[in-house]
């Protein structure tokens, strides 16, 4: 029954998003191979995964490093990744890839079980767990510009850290959606939990910095954006159109059944709730090459070269 009502959402979303307007030709008619891994960068996808007209092959990996291996060895053309994650696989990748759009702005949140924060310098003298990499530089760049001393440990990573601040193992850690909901959700079965979501930090990163936390995005092989540029608008195209029905709340429902059917959140129970949490956006061309630049740029990372970004000729 459970999986008669997913397909049912799911032929809903497809004939809702295909409704809201003809998925672009592509002059070519080549199949774009595109990969994903579980979590919010790939929400986005979630109006084009039934896929009815056979454009696009989607596979799921476990994670970033695997994403990168495939697009290195030409496995997949277009892929979902985390932002801060693109300029060392270009440089390491002799420029082998492109920023295509980013998909999803901040998604981190320090969440509190057992002590009370309610502002960043209630952070004063407390270590604060935190995963490695974009969430560890996106929390250092916030107390630094807001003039506040605490600690920041890197000692649990990302799948450990949602059980770890549910049970009380530690007190204050900064987590993504979804795993602030999945970390929610595993209080409510804990006796004496005091879990909250304490602040989010996309509201402390906007009041220190003028530019867009951003957070996931989606690249293409370079070699393919060169050889199938139809192929390449066409997605751009679609993906704007799965983007803005995903945005929509009525559609809440039907996205869900998807990225839980595609294996990009858990259950529905927690995608229902990670998704309006999930910053899910659009941006492409100069707007894109802007809020990106002006990210790197805060967490001190060195700018890529023009021919990082694609920005359509046209």
């Amino acid at each position: 029954m459970k999986k008669l009502l997913s397909l049912l959402l799911i032929l809903t979303l497809a004939f809702a998003f295909t409704a809201c307007g003809e998925e672009t030709p592509d002059a070519d008619n080549t199949v774009t191979r595109i990969g994903y891994f579980a979590g919010t960068t790939g929400i986005g996808m979630a109006g084009m995964l039934a896929n009815e007209e056979g454009k696009y092959e989607f596979k799921k990996y476990d994670g970033p490093t695997f994403i990168t291996a495939a697009l290195a060895k030409g496995d997949i053309d277009i892929a979902a990744l985390p932002t801060n994650a693109v300029p060392n696989f270009y440089k390491n990748s002799n420029g082998s890839v492109q920023l295509l759009a980013i998909n999803t702005l901040g998604v981190l949140h320090v969440c509190t079980n057992g002590t009370t924060v309610s502002t960043l310098s209630d952070l004063e003298g407390k270590t604060v767990y935190v995963p490695e990499q974009a969430p560890k530089l996106v929390l250092e760049y916030i107390l630094r510009e807001a003039g506040v001393n605490a600690t920041v440990s890197l000692e649990y990573n990302l799948d450990l850290l949602p059980g770890a601040i549910a049970q009380g193992t530690v007190d204050v850690a900064v987590l993504p959606e979804p795993k602030v909901t999945v970390a929610q959700n595993m209080s409510k079965q804990v006796e004496g939990s005091a879990f909250a979501v304490s602040i989010d930090l996309t509201y402390e990163w906007n009041k220190v910095c003028d530019t867009d936390l951003v957070q996931g995005c989606v690249v293409v092989r370079k070699a393919f954006a060169t050889e199938h540029p139809a192929a390449v608008e066409s997605f751009l195209s679609d993906y704007s159109k799965s983007i803005s029905y995903v945005q929509n709340p009525a559609n809440l429902d039907a996205v869900a059944a998807a990225v839980v059917e595609a294996g990009i959140l858990p259950n529905a129970v927690v995608a229902k709730s990670a998704i309006p949490r999930s910053n899910i956006t659009y941006m492409d061309g100069a707007d894109m090459k802007a809020a990106a630049e002006g990210f790197y740029g805060a967490l001190g990372m060195a700018l890529p070269e023009d021919a990082f970004y694609y920005i359509p000729q046209n």
